[in-house]
């Protein structure tokens, strides 16, 4: 079967910089919580495994966190726990009410009984007013310790005292909740040690991206949207920086070296983004090799008509290869991720049974292994994911799942697994890029981090207040404080907050990215004895409202079948398009696509677009929930496996009005049901949810207004 395929994996550790000023505590928990969940569990599976060869990527900026709360940093959610429960102000019961059952319910919460009744205390969604009515001292102490007890991954769970916490199962204590805190806090200090000592051998290779996670093609010069985006609007202040640009990387090369003894071979830019600027800037730092996504080497080799099949897409045999770009003396080598096989480990295989998942890999892999037949190698396929944030969509973590991977892919006659830098040693002829277009790993551009409004403005104020400190530079003696300003321009460059600002991302905290964003320009003026000026004083986050594409034009009477019976159907009705809208980590799947709405005199209809491939299992185990901004407590719920709708109140859930999946969901509700009168005005919010855990909702900030009103479309239609 000639040689063996490699299989490069590499797990990528990242988190943005989460404490606004010196001294305060971070305003996030994800460092301390993925430590005590993730990054224990990544490196302990690893360890069990001899002859498996598997890279992490650890961005300085989560390994600074780290160290800091070693030395004593907190986090706000860790100092609410500690909050004694029979003294908690109404304030502090709203955040926990809103906070503590932030993680996912089926796989993170439903394990703890007690948590469920907590849950079912609090009611699936926030009660509009906050209040935590009929909750007393030993629920939110309850309350308390399981969120931080669920967060233990399994390394954690295997230890004396946290199992027993486990089988209490209620009625925790104070000294308790101290006890699972300082059991993160263990975890907090085993990380670092651990996989230095995993790094110092030949199983694990550790690589690291510039320091604050930026964006650099960006940051060293804007203008490289427009390689792939040519119209993309740019901000209106010019962005080139490459000494940031520089400095960033220089700064992570150093740190890596000292906390794991030596400088790392590899580079992973953050969000894979590249462009022939920074891949020759690493070049000039020493870097020897980095990595993207398939889509930037298929950009890059656009016009090499022997690089694609007949049908467009890369020939195995440029895919998986190792490519380089030199410079002079120096060269670059570079990596391309197959996309496909990495976004099933980070999307799909959570929902499939653990060896079955493993399976369909590893045939994946030998089928690319068939298709490269004779050809001349060696051959590997880059598998590149965020390491963290997938497991909790897992059972038991992702433990099961990553057992049977590494067990099939160790024990393969003809799949190798190996260190990117593993693989340059059996390498010694390399494919010539003839450039390196600019782009990231998602969609090959930089859209999600340029071109909206409120992303321009970040930059906009970013640069503003660089502006400011490059005037105050040579004024200011004082080198200390003016490497502290520095370091807030820097953090202020990271990827993160460009991430959640427009209307492709969201989350329970925007608010609070948005914050964190804007505390690092004011921590430059207040550096430099400055009035903090007003532009950072306002939210770059703004409500967003949802308007309708278009109106309802006649009264509808569609039959409620799934179907599009015939193009007049719905050509009347009111119409809202779905934008694109992720969590943390960028799914290239999405389900919603349009909402169609319209009336007769008795009843609200509903026509929802959904991109489902048929013979899906997972579309049958989706719910389809519908929220409306004048109604309080109730929720409707339309399951797509056995077809009901169902409309659901704290305290009971019936059946009402008529609804079908079929091309499309349509649903019929009677006026009755939702309280509605003609003339009413409402807005729409719809929730798609996947065993238990919402997956995607439209819209994500706000509601889609609309107003029911008869007397209105009648007079249009008759007009």
């Amino acid at each position: 079967m000639g040689e063996p395929l490699y299989v490069t994996l590499l797990w990528h550790m990242h988190q943005p910089r989460y404490q606004g000023s010196a001294g305060e505590p971070f305003l996030l928990p994800w460092v301390r919580l993925h430590a005590a969940k993730d990054y224990l569990d990544m490196g302990a599976v690893v360890g069990e495994f001899p002859d498996l060869r598997v890279t992490f990527n650890f961005v300085p900026c989560l390994l600074e966190q780290i160290e800091e709360y070693q030395a004593g940093a907190t986090d706000l959610f860790e100092e609410m726990t500690l909050k004694d429960a029979a003294s908690l102000s109404p304030s502090d019961q709203r955040f926990l009410l809103k906070n503590f059952f932030l993680l996912h319910w089926d796989r993170m919460l439903a394990p703890f009984p007690r948590y469920g009744e907590l849950l079912r205390k609090r009611g699936t969604y926030l009660p509009r007013d906050g209040e935590a009515k009929g909750w007393r001292a030993k629920d939110f102490r309850d309350l308390q310790l399981l969120y931080n007890l669920a967060w233990c991954g399994n390394v954690l769970r295997r230890d004396p005292e946290i199992r027993s916490l486990i089988r209490k199962e209620r009625n925790y204590s104070e000294d308790d909740k101290r006890l699972v805190l300082g059991k993160h806090r263990e975890a907090l200090a085993r990380i670092i040690p651990l996989f230095r000592e995993l790094g110092a051998g030949d199983q694990v290779e550790l690589s690291t991206t510039p320091f604050y996670h930026p964006i650099l093609p960006l940051v060293y010069n804007m203008t490289s949207a427009r390689e792939a985006l040519p119209q993309v609007p740019l901000p209106s202040v010019p962005v080139a920086h490459p000494d940031d640009a520089r400095i960033q990387l220089e700064q992570a090369l150093e740190y890596h070296e000292k906390l794991f003894g030596k400088l790392p071979e590899g580079v992973w830019a953050a969000e894979g983004s590249l462009s022939e600027d920074v891949v020759q800037l690493m070049a000039r730092v020493g870097v020897r090799w980095t990595a993207s996504d398939e889509a930037l080497l298929s950009a890059s080799l656009e016009g090499r008509a022997e690089a694609f099949t007949p049908e467009g897409k890369l020939c195995p045999e440029a895919l998986y290869t190792i490519h380089a770009r030199r410079y002079g003396e120096t060269r670059v080598c570079l990596f391309f991720r197959d996309h496909e096989l990495s976004d099933l480990i980070g999307f799909t295989y959570a929902a499939w049974d653990a060896e079955e998942a493993a399976r369909d890999f590893v045939q994946r892999l030998e089928r690319i292994h068939d298709s490269l037949g004779s050809s001349r190698g060696p051959h590997v396929v880059p598998i590149i994911l965020d390491g963290e944030n997938a497991w909790e969509f897992y059972p038991e973590n992702g433990a099961p799942f990553l057992r049977a991977l590494y067990q099939r892919l160790t024990h393969h006659p003809h799949l190798r697994t190996a260190t990117f830098t593993e693989c340059l040693r059996q390498q010694t002829v390399f494919h010539e890029l003839p450039r390196m277009r600019a782009g990231s790993w998602i969609s090959g551009n930089f859209a999600i981090w340029i071109g909206q409004s409120e992303k321009n403005r970040a930059w906009e104020v970013l640069e503003r207040t660089r502006e400011f400190l490059l005037r105050e530079h040579g004024a200011r003696p004082d080198p200390a404080r003016l490497e502290k300003a520095w370091k807030e321009i820097y953090i202020a460059q990271g990827s993160d907050w460009f991430w959640w600002y427009g209307d492709d991302h969201f989350s329970e905290h925007d608010a609070e990215f948005d914050l964190l964003f804007r505390s690092h320009l004011k921590n430059v003026y207040r550096l430099l004895d400055h009035p903090v000026p007003s532009f950072l004083e306002e939210p770059i986050r703004e409500p967003h409202p949802i308007e309708p594409a278009r109106i309802p034009t006649a009264l509808l009477h569609p039959a409620v079948d799934g179907q599009v019976t015939d193009y007049f159907e719905w050509l009347h009705a009111g119409l809202f398009l779905v934008g694109r809208g992720h969590g943390a980590m960028h799914q290239a799947r999405r389900f919603l696509s349009s909402v169609y709405y319209g009336f007769d005199a008795a009843n609200l209809y509903l026509r929802i677009d959904l991109e489902l491939r048929r013979g899906d299992p997972q579309v049958l185990q989706l719910n389809l929930e519908l929220r409306f901004q004048h109604l309080t407590s109730e929720v409707l719920r339309f399951s797509l496996g056995d077809g009901l709708l169902r409309i659901r109140t704290d305290d009971e859930e019936r059946l009402c009005g008529q609804a079908a999946l079929g091309k499309v969901a349509e649903l019929s509700i009677p006026f009755q049901d939702l309280r509605l009168q003609d003339g009413s005005e409402t807005g729409l919010l719809v929730i798609l949810s996947l065993n238990g855990q919402e997956i995607e909702r439209w819209p994500h900030r706000g509601w889609m207004r609309f107003r029911v009103d008869t007397q209105e479309v009648l007079e249009s239609w008759n007009a």
